[in-house]
């Protein structure tokens, strides 16, 4: 076969790089201080196998080729886990498709108390300048973090369009992301509260459930970094089938260093 020419080691070593990407996507765990972890795909079991939770409503397609919690028509509680609460520092994160709806109905993830004053939540409305449990006021599918009597506003979601949020605490400051970038962080005075009940919260108002989907519901007993953000957001990032992107890849390489036929002139 001869030596291979510039351009076709090029070409080799691009899809060689491919496919190395490829299998470090592939092998890309949490970050350390996993508590709970949520995944969806038809069930509510904690793939860390300690803190099941029960789940009342249906299924959708969600990221991945998985399946999502539909709150439309149900709720989602878990059991008593050791959640950190208190000054703890922590970190909640999920992905979330809210759905569009003419209703004032809050949604979004929290857990704490049996109310949202003892929770530590990420939450919206779907309709805009909704009174938000206290003196502040916010447009449609705005999150807020809310605390002990306390809220702020954060960033605006697009209802049918999957977004990843995430808060972390650590101590003193909150800070909110989304789709792994820090979008705005604030001072929280006297620490967090909370017990140590999870919740997810939905038909709240007028007895009407939230129309969202979540998938991938991670808790985490410490403040992660803007680093690990990232990384926990690059874990459950929807992406193509591996196998297909695999035998892309494997078919660029035999492309690249199959021989090239020469034309014979006679």
């Amino acid at each position: 076969m001869g030596f291979l020419s510039k351009s076709r080691m090029r070409f080799a070593f691009i899809a060689l790089s491919l496919l190395l990407t490829i299998s470090m996507r592939a092998a890309l765990a949490l970050p350390a201080g996993l508590v709970v972890d949520y995944t969806g795909n038809g069930t509510a079991n904690d793939t860390t196998g300690t803190y099941n939770a029960t789940f009342t409503g249906s299924y959708v397609a969600g990221m991945n080729g998985q399946q999502a919690f539909n709150l439309s028509n149900g709720n989602f509680s878990a059991p008593q886990a050791e959640l950190p609460s208190g000054a703890s520092s922590r970190t909640m994160s999920f992905w979330i498709n809210p759905q569009a709806d003419a209703t004032a109905v809050y949604g979004g993830l929290g857990y704490g108390g049996s109310t949202y004053d003892s929770q530590f939540d990420l939450y919206y409305n779907t309709v805009a300048n909704q009174w938000s449990y206290y003196t502040s006021y916010w447009g449609a599918y705005q999150i807020a973090f809310n605390q002990t009597g306390w809220s702020f506003g954060g960033p605006t979601l697009t209802p049918g369009q999957w977004s990843y949020l995430a808060v972390t605490f650590n101590g003193s400051l909150v800070s909110i992301y989304l789709n792994g970038n820090l979008y705005v962080s604030s001072g929280l005075a006297g620490g967090a509260n909370g017990t140590i009940n999870t919740t997810v919260s939905s038909g709240t108002l007028n007895g009407l459930s939230a129309p969202e989907y979540l998938q991938n519901i991670h808790i985490y007993n410490t403040a992660l970094t803007t680093t690990q953000i990232q990384q926990d957001y690059q874990a459950s990032l929807p992406e193509p089938s591996m196998l297909s992107l695999d035998l892309m890849a494997a078919m660029l390489v035999v492309v690249a260093v199959a021989p090239r036929r020469r034309n014979v002139t006679h």
